[in-house]
């Protein structure tokens, strides 16, 4: 079980079962929702005060995961969904080290209209 009680101004629970992704500028809990088996809710805190973060991106859109964070959740998808109880789930972990990317800057190019 996952549980992060905070100890400084922003007493939020955040508790259930799931993981944590944490990086200077962000933390986020992700746990599998309690409403749905294979739903997997997010929340962001900023590490240095445990503030809420607002994932919002626009136009309807949340930001879900960066690369690093989406191959941890795919690996922990996996772990939750081979697991026969909870207990088997957490005693398993992300084998996550690093990811490679090829050209970090193909999407502006994209999106600018240049190849």
């Amino acid at each position: 079980m996952m549980t992060v009680h905070p100890a400084r101004p922003y007493q939020a629970r955040l508790e259930g079962v799931g993981f944590v992704t944490a990086f200077p500028h962000i933390a986020k809990v992700f746990r599998f929702s309690p409403q749905a088996e294979t739903v997997l809710d997010v929340r962001a805190v900023n590490p240095a005060d445990l503030s809420p973060v607002n994932l919002d991106r626009g136009e309807g859109f949340v930001e879900f995961a960066c690369l690093a964070e989406v191959l941890i959740a795919a690996d922990e998808y996996r772990l939750r969904a081979e697991a026969h109880t909870v207990q088997e789930y957490l005693a398993g972990h992300s084998g996550f080290s690093e990811a490679r990317v090829a050209d970090n800057r193909k999407l502006q190019r994209y999106w600018e209209g240049t190849p």
